[in-house]
């Protein structure tokens, strides 16, 4: 037999538990039973099933939550009057339950904003933004909005003009800033200048840096101070792959560093090479990374990217844990194919998977 404080108790866990799902869930109405006791019950403990019914009758439930009795035919007992469940007509009456009305009703809002702001709804963000006080709720929506407005600045956290926001402000929320502009875009990329941010760079030609190591790391606006005249730069998702690829005249290699690779764009030699090649995983994500970089160096080809050497090494292929459903702009239609293929099954190969022999021969063709 359950007691009022364990109505309350299964309220919280309930609420605490779901409050995401409850944000975006169908499920409008809540039953709590009460297991109510059987005519054996009264009979071995009589007292105990009156003291049941009496809290019972005597508990003060709030708004749009009530008991529901029932009349019990016991052979022995005759007729008797017993609650049997609670029923929960609402979300906001199961957090008023719980306990959680006030923090209920902020989720509620700043879902909401959000819902208006770019018709989408993700509990997740929601429940975190929720966090925030009033005012940086309203700072956070501001920024998010900027930066779609803006999608390729360029600028350094610090330059971005945000009313209200002083330099720090967006440094200390960045990252909530990045997760509702992923969410609002599809992409992660805030199109910021990180200044400190190194990629690492290997030439593969050891004429093009006569007075320059071999491999070095730098910032892109160190690397626009290289007097490097490639012919060919070649974009790597992944650094292993800049470490193995062959070496080609008058050509650089350059980690690209995931969604970070399109702050390559400053870079004067890349930009102005003659061929600028971009080779990253066979799965979603890297297509996304390949389309972000294609839309800061629109000249930007893929290698190694394609349907017919997927299914080559699709021996090799795992599936994705949490693909990536979105659009995803700037593929051509071959990389739209590959896209539809590893979609199918949620695939994801990793560039390091293909042989290297293939990949020299590869680049021995394109460069």
């Amino acid at each position: 037999m359950k007691m009022p404080p364990d109505l309350r108790d299964w309220a919280r866990k309930k609420y605490d538990n779901q409050r995401q799902r409850l944000l975006v869930g169908s499920e409008t109405e809540f039953r709590f039973s009460l297991q109510p006791p059987s005519e054996a019950d009264a009979l071995n403990a009589p007292d105990t099933v009156t003291a049941w019914v009496k809290a019972w009758h005597d508990e003060h439930l709030p708004a749009e939550v009530s008991a529901r009795w029932v009349e019990r035919q016991w052979p022995r007992l005759g007729v008797q009057l017993l609650p049997i469940c609670i029923q929960v007509k609402n979300r906001d009456a199961l957090a008023n339950l719980a306990g959680r009305a006030a923090e209920w009703r902020q989720y509620q809002w700043v879902a909401g904003r959000i819902a208006d702001n770019w018709g989408i709804i993700d509990a997740r963000l929601s429940v975190a933004v929720a966090k925030l006080s009033t005012e940086n709720v309203d700072r956070l929506l501001d920024a998010v909005q900027w930066f779609v407005d803006n999608p390729d600045s360029g600028k350094l956290v610090r330059e971005v003009p945000l009313p209200g926001v002083d330099t720090k402000w967006l440094e200390r929320h960045r990252s909530l800033v990045r997760k509702l502009y992923q969410a609002v875009t599809g992409s992660e990329d805030l199109g910021l200048l990180d200044a400190s941010r190194q990629f690492t760079v290997r030439t593969l030609d050891k004429t093009l840096a006569v007075e320059s190591p071999l491999e070095l790391a730098a910032t892109p606006t160190e690397l626009n101070r290289l007097t490097w005249h490639p012919s060919a730069v070649v974009v790597c998702e992944n650094l292993a792959c800049v470490k193995r690829l062959p070496l080609m005249p008058e050509t650089v290699a350059v980690h690209g560093g995931g969604y970070a690779c399109s702050q390559l764009a400053m870079v004067g030699w890349l930009r102005e090479a003659a061929r600028v090649f971009y080779w990253g995983d066979m799965d979603v994500d890297g297509l996304r990374i390949l389309g972000e970089f294609r839309k800061a160096v629109p000249r930007a080809e893929s290698v190694l990217m394609n349907t017919e050497l997927f299914e080559q090494f699709v021996r090799y292929a795992v599936k994705d844990p949490k693909p990536y459903r979105g659009m995803i702009g700037y593929l051509t239609s071959s990389e739209l194919q590959l896209l539809r293929t590893l979609r199918n099954g949620d695939w994801r190969l990793e560039q390091e998977r293909i042989d290297l022999s293939l990949v020299a021969e590869v680049f021995r063709k394109v460069i």
